[in-house]
């Protein structure tokens, strides 16, 4: 067996300006993360949630009411396979439709 030697390269160093772009878009990443996971308890998504259950009514504002209403085209566009309420409930719906043959489409029920 030959010895493997390890091949270092190296990278040309970063330049300031794309520490800073990168920066900014980590920042974003952790912005939205905080404000819309729903693995957050104290995100405003799960607020969302917590209050829809209760089949109570919350004011959003322009960034969130934009993605929703996104989402809503996507949804309707796509025929319902695109569903952002369906999490867990869409991998038991298709473990369901295939329990009963009825293959993965949704939109063959239809």
């Amino acid at each position: 067996m030959l010895p493997i030697s390890p091949t270092v390269h190296s990278l040309p160093p970063a330049h300031a300006e794309d520490e800073q772009i990168a920066g900014i878009a980590i920042a974003e990443v952790g912005r939205l993360e905080a404000r819309y996971s729903r693995f957050r308890s104290d995100s405003f998504l799960s607020e969302i949630n917590r209050v829809a259950a209760r089949g109570g009514r919350i004011s959003v504002d322009e960034e969130t009411a934009g993605l929703l209403n996104y989402a809503a085209t996507c949804y309707h566009e796509s025929d319902g396979v695109f569903d952002i309420t369906s999490g867990i409930a869409s991998r038991m719906a298709l473990r369901s439709r295939r329990a009963a043959g009825r293959g993965t489409d949704p939109r063959s029920a239809r």
